[in-house]
């Protein structure tokens, strides 16, 4: 693991369309090959008008994982298609043939992560894995906040990938605190003010295990995010 590894980040994501790579389809860089225990990871933010595409079925030896953030697609994996809408999380290993297409009529904005499984690792998923999300009904100003697991699945040999969605009512906090793994936190609705940063929706953010994080202040107005957890599994004992 490289020792400079960034602890934490957080990006605002563009609100208007990026570099074009394809007709309809556009992206904007968020970072790009920063270890992790994933890996080496890069992430995209990406913008695919109604109808389109932004290639034929193809397949890579790098993980991908997609959070929606607007619109509805449909995604092909080999012979099956699946309809994700917002607040959905999309996960291809390697060599699963992929690509998606935006059905809606407004346009669809995502975010793509990608990475290698690292060399003391196996990948060990074997088909693509979907997360459905029902719209939120957000908390009112004076009620609790809420948090729930959306699903977990094993990745590899090493590690699982956990998907878990986390409502902020309007003039709460969020106590600081630190987990035992990496988190990559995505902002789909609202305003958080942070240790040293503000995150305005859209947003991803990341934070490495250990890395101190929560709010500074109240919220501003009620938020709503997800977060892909990276859990290291247990060893089995001899």
């Amino acid at each position: 693991m490289n020792n400079k590894a960034p602890a934490f980040w957080s990006r605002n994501l563009a609100t208007t369309p990026g570099t074009e790579l394809a007709p309809g389809w556009s992206f904007h860089p968020v970072i790009s090959a920063f270890p992790c225990d994933l890996g080496m990871v890069s992430m995209y933010w990406c913008t695919l008008e109604p109808g389109c595409s932004p290639h034929a079925q193809h397949q890579h030896e790098e993980h991908e994982l997609v959070v929606v953030y607007q619109g509805d697609l449909e995604v092909q994996h080999g012979e099956e298609v699946t309809p994700i809408s917002r607040f959905a999380l999309a996960y291809h290993p390697p060599g699963q043939a992929h690509t998606l297409k935006t059905t809606g009529d407004q346009p669809a904005r995502f975010l793509v992560m990608k990475w290698q499984t690292p060399a003391d690792d196996v990948a060990c998923c074997p088909t693509s894995v979907f997360f459905h999300v029902a719209p939120p009904s957000l908390p009112q100003r004076g009620e609790f906040n809420q948090a729930c697991e959306i699903g977990q699945f094993q990745l590899s040999a090493k590690l699982d990938l956990r998907y878990q969605a986390c409502c902020f009512a309007e003039g709460n906090g969020f106590r600081i605190h630190t987990h035992t793994f990496d988190v990559f936190q995505m902002i789909f609705i609202g305003d958080i003010f942070g240790l040293g940063h503000r995150s305005l929706a859209p947003n991803a953010s990341y934070f490495a295990k250990g890395v101190p994080h929560g709010f500074t202040r109240p919220c501003p107005e009620s938020t709503y995010s997800h977060a892909v957890q990276v859990i290291r599994r247990t060893p089995l004992s001899d």
